[in-house]
């Protein structure tokens, strides 16, 4: 049973975990979070123009600038790829929009990982690795409601908590 469904597991030894998110869901999000931005944004200029002109210019600029700001905040997010767990530190590969980028955090530098379910829009248990001093958390996984249950979620804990010797604690729980 692949605890990290649905991400695909490429190696699961004692001394390391190789995760790997699956083609559908890189491709579901590079849609909703590169293409569907231009789209919202081509379509809210559209509008604007096509408005009449009895309508005050003022909200046109503000409504402009609103998507062009949203649309700007939504192409910077990164997207983990790729996740590389071992007892000396963890690797994770980020697709940003025109590339992607492999970052090392050493075991040494990372405080604890923590977890934290929740509900409404976008569900999910999602796993970050807390930065020593600067409390900076990053990202390792994220993993929809509907493939998790208890009995996973104490496996992944287990796992990460053996192979990192970091202590996994769960931060909250939010439900929309």
């Amino acid at each position: 049973m692949n605890a990290f469904s649905p991400y695909i597991l490429l190696e699961d030894s004692p001394s390391k975990i190789y995760l790997k998110e699956t083609n559908f869901r890189r491709n579901l999000h590079l849609f909703v979070l590169r293409f569907f931005p231009v789209v919202f944004l081509s379509a809210g200029i559209f509008l604007v123009l096509a408005s009449s002109p009895a309508i005050p210019q003022w909200p046109n600029v503000i409504i402009i600038v609103a998507l062009i700001v949203a649309t700007f905040f939504i192409f910077s997010r990164k997207l983990v790829t790729e996740v590389l767990i071992t007892k000396m530190g963890i690797d994770i590969t980020y697709n940003y929009f025109f590339s992607s980028r492999k970052e090392s955090y050493p075991i040494a530098f990372i405080d604890r990982i923590t977890y934290r379910r929740r509900g409404g829009r976008a569900p999910g248990i999602f796993y970050s690795a807390v930065i020593k001093g600067s409390n900076k958390k990053e990202r390792l996984l994220r993993i929809p409601t509907s493939y998790m249950n208890e009995e996973k979620k104490t496996i992944i804990k287990n796992k990460l908590e053996t192979l990192t010797g970091l202590k996994v604690v769960n931060t909250r729980t939010i439900m929309f």
